[in-house]
């Protein structure tokens, strides 16, 4: 829901700017899927690179965990479609 991903948001950034990070990285599970981002992925870490920017600090990858499978963006070449103009 719309109120959860502020919520979610909000919280990220707290945790950032309690413990002063200048770099992070972002990892989330698909339990019952495939290892795949999806374009939902795509836009959440675009959003999230932008808000982190905002704070100073840098989005360097976005991990996927599904089953045994851990995919990269980085690795990907995907990081440079959540660059926003």
């Amino acid at each position: 829901s719309v109120t959860m991903k502020k919520m979610w948001k909000r919280a990220l950034a707290a945790l950032i700017l309690d413990e002063a990070c200048r770099e992070g990285i972002l990892c989330h599970n698909h339990p019952k899927g495939t290892a795949a981002f999806s374009d939902a992925d795509l836009d959440a870490t675009r959003s999230v690179r932008a808000g982190l920017g905002v704070l100073g600090v840098v989005l360097s990858d976005h991990l996927l965990v599904a089953g045994r499978e851990v995919i990269s963006m980085k690795k990907l070449g995907l990081m440079k479609f959540t660059e926003t103009p």
